[in-house]
């Protein structure tokens, strides 16, 4: 289970859903932070950069 975000209520928008990969949304979600540098409150930019090489959008589930 993941923390909420709040310092994006409201701000931001998000949707998807998740099929598979769930241990892999776990690894980025677990990726250490540290202060943005535009707004240090905001505990929010990866120590390491995180890339995503793959993503599937399956029409079935665009409903």
């Amino acid at each position: 289970m993941h923390e909420e975000n709040r310092y994006s209520d409201g701000k931001y928008a998000a949707s998807g859903k998740l099929i598979e990969g769930e241990s892999t949304l776990d690894k980025i979600a677990d990726t250490p932070v540290e202060s943005n540098p535009y707004s240090p409150q905001e505990i929010s930019v990866p120590e390491v950069d995180v890339i995503i090489k793959e993503v599937s959008v399956l029409e079935k589930y665009l409903q």
